[in-house]
């Protein structure tokens, strides 16, 4: 099997106005037919205040199978939007909404997440991420979830 995909970003910045896109696309194979992903992550900054959204949608190569199978993902399409304020130069703060539909081909599977989102930036080009939520989900029982991520450029 193989792989192939591409990514496109663009970015613009001003003293205090900052604004960029990211655009991804990938394919491969699955059952002899094309599996194709498309990701677009627009974001914007002015001076403390920062908005970003993602979207991912995955055109599938059938429709009888799994979309994990297809894709090594949970989601057919994630809707995701996270307005946060830096409050400090080493300290943001954020509220998440994400909206998850694992299959566009069963009814009432899809979920929503809202909850807050906490960064810190201990040195340059270092992050650390704790986040928490709330999980509604259409079928079955909401539940809550946490997390923390860390990211170092080198």
């Amino acid at each position: 099997t193989y792989a192939l995909g591409t990514e496109v970003q663009y970015a613009k910045s001003t003293n205090v106005f900052n604004y960029g896109i990211t655009a991804t696309w990938g394919t491969h194979p699955y059952k002899g037919h094309g599996v194709h992903t498309f990701l677009v992550e627009p974001s914007f900054s002015y001076r403390f205040f920062n908005l970003a959204a993602s979207y991912y949608q995955a055109l599938l190569a059938d429709k009888d199978s799994s979309v994990v199978d297809q894709t090594f993902s949970e989601d057919e399409r994630m809707f995701y939007i996270e307005p946060s304020l830096d409050l400090h130069k080493k300290f943001s703060m954020g509220f998440a909404y994400e909206f998850h539909d694992p299959s566009k081909e069963i009814d009432g599977d899809s979920r929503h997440f809202l909850g807050p989102s906490f960064y810190l930036y201990p040195t340059v080009e270092a992050e650390i991420i704790f986040w928490a939520g709330y999980n509604i989900c259409s079928k079955g029982a909401n539940h809550f979830s946490m997390g923390m991520s860390g990211h170092v450029e080198f």
